[in-house]
Parts: structure tokens; C-alpha cells; sequence
């Protein structure tokens, strides 16, 4: 295998890994603490202030949206769904990647990853400033 081909391999295996562990966990129903069925501690930021952290949700809204409960998913965290739709797009990519004998990462998916990271990452800052001030989570 070349070295070209190492990660659509390694990222084939990795979003399966994680969309096989979305569909068996069971969602929390508090919207949060799903992550607490792998043996993860609870978030220490909630604990200590009664306030969520950027990501508290994540893991339950990438469940739901897994098992098909779009809307809970939103509610759970905003966020996390585009978070999904990139890891239910990964496998595939992938499979396209190592049939083609292609590089996993095009040219100008690598020339663009830091506006999808810096995206994501002020989206994020947007939807937890959002809870905090206005919902009260």
C-alpha cells in the first residue's frame, strides 16, 4: 500500500469506529453525559460552574443524529450535527479515495481544512455564547 493511500485507510477505519459507537450508545436523556457510558468523567466545567462547556451535548447530539432523531440532535447541541454529516461522509470518501487509487485529501480540500476548522470553531464559540446567555442550560 503507499503512503497516499495510509490515510483514507486510517480514516475509513476511524469514522467507522465512531458511527458504530454513535448507533449502540444510548443518548442521554438530559441532553448531555452520553459520553459518561465510556467510562469518561463528567465535565468538570458544568461541575464546577453550572454552566455547560462549548461541547457539552456533542456526544449525545452525534448519537441522535446517528439513530435518526435530527431534531433532538440540534437540541442537544447545534454544532455537532455538521460534526456528523463530516463523519458519515469520511467512510465513503474514503472507499472513493481507496478505489481510485486517489489521495484521501484533494488539493483543495487541503488548501481549505483551516476555514472548515476556524468555521466550526467560531460557530461553536456562537452556539455556546448563545446557550449561556439566552438558555440558560
Amino acid at each position: 500500500m503507499t503512503t497516499r493511500r495510509w490515510p483514507a485507510l486510517t480514516l475509513l477505519i476511524a469514522s467507522s469506529f465512531l458511527l458504530t459507537l454513535g448507533a449502540n450508545l444510548q443518548p442521554d436523556p438530559r441532553g448531555f453525559g452520553t459520553h459518561e457510558q465510556l467510562k469518561l468523567p463528567p465535565c468538570d466545567f458544568l461541575a464546577s460552574t453550572d454552566l455547560p462547556c462549548p461541547f457539552c451535548g456533542g456526544t449525545t447530539s452525534f448519537c441522535l443524529f446517528i439513530q435518526g432523531r435530527v431534531l433532538k440532535a440540534f437540541r442537544a447541541h447545534p454544532v455537532a450535527p455538521a460534526f456528523t454529516l463530516l463523519v458519515l461522509a469520511c467512510p465513503l470518501w474514503a472507499l472513493r479515495a481507496l478505489f481510485l487509487h486517489q489521495p484521501f485529501f484533494p488539493s483543495w480540500a487541503r488548501a481549505q481544512w483551516p476555514w472548515l476548522i476556524l468555521s466550526l470553531g467560531l460557530l461553536c464559540a456562537a452556539t455556546w455564547s448563545y446557550r449561556i446567555l439566552f438558555l440558560g442550560d
